[in-house]
């Protein structure tokens, strides 16, 4: 009885940790989108610097 609880418990560890890892993956794709949205607004916001300096 004590075995079949230890390898339940065994088993809720593994998805435990699966779910850590998507988590942690997750969070990895997060960061590299918000990366990607500072780049782009880094873009953008030259844009409208050149746009003044023509209006200038």
């Amino acid at each position: 009885m004590r075995k079949a609880g230890f390898e339940v418990t065994k088993a809720g560890f593994e998805v435990t940790k699966a779910s850590f890892e998507v988590t942690k993956a997750g969070f990895e794709v997060t960061k590299a989108s918000f990366g990607v949205t500072k780049a782009s607004f880094e873009v953008t916001k030259a844009g409208f610097d050149v746009a003044e300096l023509y209006l200038m």
